[in-house]
């Protein structure tokens, strides 16, 4: 007893965070996506779908769609690779056949938002649902307009019953891919948190079934936003959701249209969702991400009286192993912004081995479209993790992230700030659409876990960067300048890739 308790001693301050992993249930089956699902495990048959000549979806007979007649729309968005607005073509479900002959149609505006779906049977509408903003209305046949629930950042507004006007606030507890889990309201009795409504996701979205929860004296059933945020629509049975751009199948994790930049990920299908990544990625309208990874990490293979290193130098590659991880979805054309942060599992052989989830998320942002036409965003973001197999009150590693990244016709200039603490080594780079990664900033590993670890949000220094990434016309990576120097994409990695991260 006398050696463990010295050893534990000796343990490092380290690692990610003190969240314990949930048991997973029994009844999930990692070896069948579809065990545990609300969805139908029969097997594909090769007539199941049939396509337009676009390549997009209109037949799928999984679901019972006999046909889908799409409509062409276009929007004008901000160019950020040559400047100015672009011209973005797609196709949205106008109507949805089924083989027992009921229908859904869809209205929209020219820009593509939807307003009215109509739910037919025998050609009668029996149920509307009319969209106004962060609004969603109802209406049966011979009833007026109903207001069943209102968006808003925490949740929503819903009635307090179906024949109560009184509106109440749900609110709902998201994971990192901006899904609800838990959605809660106030117990008007006892004043205290009711939960209404559990809900998990398999990695591509399907609401997994026998672990969900559905308050038995509350309806919830009119909520129509889950995976991603987005609409789910199960209406006449089916299991697809709207991304707006695109209508996705989280049973197949493939969108039924095809990527309207699809030209701009020649390596990537054009059915692809969430760069077949959807833990790390989170595909808001199916367009083009720009992702920025920092990262830190243990180059040794084990340290602290024998926890195990990720043995590793800087790198850029997805499959390698790290401490914490922050994953940031940027895009130059968008005015918002998402995280997502994680840790590989932590081992060592008398304690075991535990993951945990590191908190983690979005300080500040914005986007500012200047007077030459570019475009610059701003933003902080912050991760904190601690070892999960020490006692509680391990010091967290903390990185704090600042970046300012100006679009200007071909040319991506990222500058940029990591501080926190140096312990062990971190690293930060940016993907473009064809999965070319460049190197953005690297942390040196200094002093040791008792120096570095101890004081949260610290200020220390870790790296700075201001690199200019040169773009194609297809927005993908071309070369680098920095310091009145060009680099070829290999040349500037392989500069990074060399250094020691042990020591600066």
């Amino acid at each position: 007893m006398r050696k463990l308790f010295i050893l534990l001693i000796a343990i490092p301050y380290f690692l990610t965070a003190q969240v314990k992993n949930p048991a997973t249930p029994k009844s999930q089956s990692p070896n069948s996506r579809f065990a545990n699902t609300q969805a139908n495990s029969n097997k594909i048959a090769s007539t199941d779908f049939e396509y337009d000549a676009a390549g997009n979806v209109t037949k799928d007979l999984t679901q019972g769609i006999s046909n889908i007649d799409y409509v062409s729309l276009s929007r004008m968005e901000p160019d950020p690779y040559v400047g100015g607005m672009t011209s973005t073509s797609f196709r949205l479900p106008r109507q949805i056949a089924f083989v027992d002959g009921r229908k859904i149609k869809n209205q929209y505006t020219a820009t593509g938002k939807k307003l009215v779906t109509q739910l037919l049977i025998n050609d009668v509408i029996s149920v509307e649902y009319s969209y106004v903003g962060n609004l969603t209305y109802i209406r049966t046949p011979g009833k007026d307009w109903k207001l069943i629930e209102m968006k808003i950042d925490e949740g929503r507004l819903v009635p307090k019953s179906e024949t109560s006007t009184e509106m109440v606030y749900e609110y709902d507890i998201e994971d990192q891919t901006g899904s609800p889990r838990v959605s809660f309201r106030e117990n008007t009795t006892t004043g205290q948190a009711e939960i209404v409504r559990k809900q998990d996701f398999d990695p591509f979205g399907l609401p997994l079934k026998g672990i969900d929860y559905q308050s038995p004296s509350i309806d919830t059933l009119s909520k129509k936003y889950f995976f991603n945020g987005k609409e789910y629509l199960v209406t006449f049975g089916l299991k697809m959701y709207d991304y707006g751009m695109r209508t996705y199948n989280p049973r197949l994790g493939r969108y039924y249209q095809i990527d309207p930049k699809a030209s701009m990920m020649p390596s990537w299908s054009p059915y692809s969702f969430s760069f077949d990544n959807p833990i790390r990625y989170r595909d808001y309208d199916g367009q083009i991400p720009y992702p920025i990874t920092v990262r830190s990490f243990a180059p040794f293979p084990t340290f602290g009286g024998g926890f195990r290193g990720d043995n590793r130098g800087y790198s850029l590659s997805s499959n390698v192993s790290s401490k914490v991880t922050q994953n940031i979805a940027f895009d130059t054309d968008k005015k918002y912004l998402s995280t997502g942060t994680w840790s590989d599992i932590s081992y060592h052989p008398l304690l075991g081995e535990a993951r945990a989830h590191p908190s983690g998320g979005i300080n500040s942002f914005s986007r500012t479209e200047l007077a030459s036409g570019a475009t610059r965003s701003d933003f902080s973001t912050s991760y904190a993790g601690a070892n999960p197999l020490t006692p509680e009150g391990t010091p967290n590693i903390n990185v704090e992230s600042l970046f300012s990244i100006t679009s200007s016709k071909n040319t991506l200039s990222v500058k940029g700030v990591l501080s926190g603490d140096n312990f062990p080594s971190t690293e930060a780079f940016i993907k473009d659409p064809s999965g070319n990664s460049v190197f953005l900033g690297i942390g040196f590993y200094e002093g040791g876990p008792f120096t570095s670890l101890p004081g949260e949000k610290n200020n220390r220094a870790i790296t700075d960067f201001n690199v200019t990434i040169q773009l194609d016309k297809k927005g993908n990576f071309s070369g680098i300048q920095y310091n009145g120097s060009n680099y070829t994409i290999g040349e500037w990695n392989k500069r990074f890739e060399q250094a020691d991260p042990n020591k600066k």
